[in-house]
């Protein structure tokens, strides 16, 4: 570039976008910033809230470090801000921007006062305009600031960590960028909850509306499979699995070339469950994806695999069984659950609050479902200070035959039960059906972070997913105590390690 070139262009913001700045690449080395597909895309794009799940290493950062240094140095009085999920990572997020203003033409660097420069933030202003101040930081909050121009990096890893923060966020950040004003919010997913997965939403609705307020939130999705460096020239066998895989994109309208798929298999031999978080095909499948502190996290994967969340129907030549988590102002959660010699289906599920057992029992007497046995947990035992009746006593006066109370145990000894039988689930996929919901329930029950120790806990977080979780810790101490035929209690025969293929015996139904 020649002093020529530089004072041609200087004024031509695309230019100097795509010509000014260095980075460092993913190879280390320093190289000149051009726009990608990705960052080409949200560039030309004016909407000013952006929602962008997408997959891993697509540059969104990036773009928005060297948009906020060129804001910086080419508007009056602009002020950009990023949050990070951590501090180390907000520092490793401002070298991008530190590289680039150090690499740029020391002539031009000549003509500013910086007034600011830490590891975190720069501000600067033109040596002949220097109370026309710009600033650019990133921290993991921006409390009391107000921005023009707000990124928020990893915005579902923030939720899931530091729920607190995830609020201030809501309630702060989004509140102090102007109505023209920009945010972007860009994260791979965390599941379906938390404020990202809620803007996500807001983005598919808007989703083919030919007009949106600057209010509404825009949907940005960066596939794995737009990135041009993602393929793999080196043949390898493709799993069973995979190509069951490949062929339900494929009726999407996904049609990968043969080195992607390459790639993909040996990029899934690393990452296991996290494929489909970190590099996600289709919108939602991010979402679906398994994340990190999951309580059950590797039986969902394998879950997955194997195949066994897929659509069926309720049979109607067998019982149906239920496991109760009782509530009221938090969540009353039922699950329906059928067996068979290798299976244990999990079909329907129901949640609802502040409702009287009356509801429940109705709820259960309307489906065209033949029940054996509904099990409820330990404080079915309790007497109500309002008719001194137990929750047990009220269901059976209702109507509601066969209902058993479980003994109390300890959660972490409830939860390696249900990991020990969970290679016999199947999760029914069918919309007609509740399970689906459940389904999320448990994709979604996670072990709360301590950030003091910056590990997860051992408890749980106690949410809606807790409470659609729980009836599964009472389908363990059942199961335990069966033989090869399932849902059959027998206090005197140890639970073998798989069933061996005896058709299920329903004494109570006189078989």
């Amino acid at each position: 570039m020649t002093k020529t070139d530089l004072a041609k262009n200087i004024k031509n913001p695309k230019w100097r976008i795509n010509n000014l700045y260095f980075i460092v690449n993913k190879n280390g080395r320093k190289q000149k910033f051009i726009l990608n597909a990705c960052q080409r895309t949200l560039n030309n794009d004016k909407h000013p809230r952006k929602v962008i799940p997408k997959a891993r290493q697509r540059g969104v950062t990036t773009y928005k470090c060297i948009m906020g240094l060129d804001n910086v140095l080419f508007r009056s009085h602009y002020n950009g801000d990023i949050i990070a999920d951590t501090m180390p990572n907000a520092k490793r997020i401002f070298k991008k921007i530190k590289f680039a203003f150090e690499n740029l033409p020391e002539e031009l660097r000549d003509k500013y006062i910086i007034h600011e420069y830490s590891s975190t933030s720069l501000v600067a202003s033109l040596r002949n305009k220097p109370e026309e101040k710009s600033s650019f930081t990133v921290s993991v909050t921006t409390r009391g600031a107000t921005s023009q121009d707000l990124h928020i990096s990893e915005l579902g890893r923030i939720g899931d960590k530091f729920p607190d923060r995830e609020e201030e966020i809501r309630s702060g950040a989004l509140e102090s960028v102007g109505k023209e004003q920009e945010i972007t919010a860009e994260s791979t997913a965390m599941g379906k909850r938390g404020l990202f997965w809620s803007l996500t939403q807001q983005g598919i609705v808007n989703e083919g509306k030919t007009k949106l307020s600057p209010l509404d939130w825009k949907l940005f999705f960066f596939p794995w499979w737009e990135e041009p460096d993602y393929t793999d020239d080196t043949p390898i066998e493709i799993p069973e699995h995979l190509i069951v895989y490949f062929e339900g994109l494929e009726k999407m309208g996904i049609k990968l070339s043969l080195h992607q798929k390459y790639w993909y298999v040996r990029k899934e031999q690393t990452q296991g469950w996290t494929m489909r978080r970190e590099y996600p095909s289709f919108v939602l499948e991010a979402f679906e994806g398994q994340t990190e502190g999951l309580v059950y996290i590797n039986e969902l994967g394998q879950l997955i695999k194997d195949g066994r969340y897929k659509s069926y129907k309720y049979d109607p030549s067998m019982p149906v069984y239920t496991f109760w988590d009782l509530g009221w102002s938090d969540s009353m959660t039922i699950l329906f659950v059928q067996g068979s010699a290798m299976e244990c289906r999990i079909f329907d599920y129901y949640e609802n609050n502040r409702q009287k057992y009356a509801h429940y029992v109705k709820m259960l007497q309307d489906k065209p479902y033949v029940y054996a046995n509904h099990y409820i947990p330990h404080d079915g035992k309790k007497h109500s200070l309002v008719n001194g009746q137990t929750v047990q006593e009220n269901l059976q006066q209702l109507g509601l035959k066969n209902v058993k109370i479980l003994e109390r145990l300890g959660i972490e000894i409830s939860l390696q039960e249900v990991r020990k039988i969970f290679m016999y689930f199947w999760i029914n996929k069918n919309p007609a059906y509740g399970a689906t919901v459940f389904y999320d329930r448990i994709n979604n029950y996670r072990y709360e972070w301590n950030e003091k120790m910056n590990c997860y806990s051992k408890d749980p977080v106690h949410d809606i997913n807790s409470h659609g979780a729980d009836p599964l810790r009472a389908l363990a101490q059942v199961f335990n105590k069966l033989t090869n035929r399932p849902f059959i209690e027998d206090q005197n025969i140890t639970t073998p390690n798989r069933f061996g293929g005896v058709q299920p015996i329903y004494p109570e139904l006189g078989l």
